[in-house]
């Protein structure tokens, strides 16, 4: 009743080749991801800020991507 069909190692081969190569694949684009989501921005930024003479940072806050700096010199806080 059971009817047996021809075995074609060559055919088994070569799809057993071919879903390696998507597995592979699949864990390649998972890496890369993976790097992608971690490697962040990227390198720091350098600002250069003008502070006048007699002035002094009294605060400093970070707020997302930037840095809030507060200054105060001889007659109060300055603006």
């Amino acid at each position: 009743m059971a009817e047996e069909l021809p075995s074609n190692p060559r055919g088994l081969k070569a799809v057993v080749i071919i879903l390696g190569i998507i597995l592979l694949g699949m864990l390649a684009a998972v890496v890369y991801g993976v790097i992608v989501k971690m490697g962040g921005k990227g390198g720091e930024i350098a600002a250069t800020v003008a502070v006048k003479p007699g002035e002094q940072v009294v605060d400093m806050a970070g707020t997302g991507d930037r840095l809030v700096l507060r200054l105060r010199n001889a007659q109060g806080p300055s603006g």
